[in-house]
Parts: structure tokens; C-alpha cells; sequence
């Protein structure tokens, strides 16, 4: 069974907490009932949700770190693949910068592509404002990390 006390505002709660704890005894005979204030329910609602918070980033950082991962794998393999076109450029005269520069527009040829729906360029219809929102900043969070572990990979 459950019930709700409605207090004068201004009231200090623990001492109604007290005069409703000292007439449901009095009533019962014993402690058959306990009395959670509106405040102390908030703090548990809150440290709830704080540790749901805390456990959906934790699985948002692992996530970018297993991608992080496996985009310097790829740039390495994509490197040692190209080992000998690297030596050639440099051979004649590149910079490294020049080399790091032709991966990074790869990459971002492939982010192109990735964008591209299946339509044969064709684009879809626009998405609501809202949606059209959430696919920007969805797009936008590992884009960034990409680029990043593709400078530092090479």
C-alpha cells in the first residue's frame, strides 16, 4: 500500500517526516512501513541516472577506441601496401607532408562514398528538420576521430 502526505509549503521536512513516522507507529504498534521524502527519491532517480550516463559513455569511448584501432590498422596496411609508391615519391622529391596530404583525401574520398545512399548518387528525400539535425551531428562525431588517427597513422 502506498500514500501521499501533502505538507503546509515551508514546513521542514524532516520533522513532518518524523510526525507521520510517530502516528503510523502508533497506529500499526510497529515499524511496518517506511517514509521516502519527494527530495530523497529525486537523488535516487538521479544517481541512477548518472551511472546510466556514465555506462553509455563509457560504451560511446570503447566504441571510438575500437574504431580508432582499426582505422590505424587499415592506414598501416594501406601504407605497407604502397611502400614502394611512397619510396617513388619521395625519390622524387615529396615532402612528407605531400604523402600524409594524398592519404587524407583518400580518406575523405571515402567518406564521400560512404555518404553516397545507394541510389547511384541520387539523394534521398530530405528528412525532417529534426532528424536532418541528428544525422549531421551523427555523421560529424566519427568523422572527426578518422581524420585525427589517419594524421597520426602516418
Amino acid at each position: 500500500m502506498e500514500g501521499h502526505v501533502v505538507y503546509r509549503a515551508g514546513a521542514p521536512v524532516e520533522e513532518v517526516v518524523e510526525n507521520i513516522k510517530r502516528i503510523l507507529l502508533a497506529r500499526h504498534g510497529r515499524e511496518d512501513f517506511s517514509v521516502t521524502p519527494q527530495q530523497q527519491m529525486l537523488t535516487t532517480l538521479s544517481t541512477v541516472l548518472d551511472v546510466l550516463t556514465f555506462a553509455v559513455t563509457a560504451l560511446g569511448g570503447i566504441s571510438l577506441l575500437v574504431g580508432a584501432v582499426g582505422i590505424i590498422t587499415l592506414m598501416h596496411i594501406s601504407v605497407n601496401e604502397r611502400v614502394a609508391e611512397i619510396g617513388l615519391l619521395k625519390a622524387l622529391g615529396s615532402a612528407r607532408a605531400g604523402i600524409r596530404t594524398i592519404f587524407l583525401i583518400e580518406s575523405a574520398g571515402g567518406l564521400v562514398i560512404a555518404a553516397v545512399p545507394d541510389g547511384a548518387g541520387v539523394p534521398p528525400p530530405p528528412p525532417p528538420q529534426a532528424a536532418s539535425m541528428a544525422t549531421t551531428k551523427n555523421m560529424a562525431i566519427p568523422v572527426n576521430p578518422c581524420l585525427l588517427f589517419t594524421i597520426y597513422s602516418s
